[in-house]
């Protein structure tokens, strides 16, 4: 019984992490009327998808940069409208980006 319970808390340890990026998973992004949330993501080198959920009330984006190149996109996201992007991410800095009129987020990626 104390192995299941042990093993129990390590799942829902690993699940925790793997929303918070703190290592290669899903990420969980909102777009809102005010940019990217979160802000800031730090997450490991590899394969990450971001799970992205337009809920602001206007027409936006979800854009991965790495300075002036486009790593990764979704388009016309619509308010209330969901899409999810599987991006292989090399170590290094990252910009988000949600709006043209919001500030740039950041990726971190060790």
């Amino acid at each position: 019984m104390k192995h299941l319970l042990v093993a129990g808390a390590l799942v829902l340890l690993a699940a925790c992490g793997s929303k918070t990026g703190g290592s290669p998973g899903a990420i969980d992004v909102r777009v809102t009327d005010a940019g990217c949330d979160p802000a800031t993501i730090e997450t490991e080198a590899g394969k990450v998808t971001f799970n992205v959920r337009n809920t602001g009330t206007k027409t936006a984006e979800f854009e991965i940069l790495q300075g002036t190149t486009v790593v990764d996109e979704r388009e016309n996201l619509t308010p209330g409208l969901s899409a999810s992007m599987t991006v292989d991410l090399k170590a290094g800095t990252y910009e988000t980006l949600c709006h043209d009129d919001a500030p740039k987020g950041r990726i971190t990626v060790k």
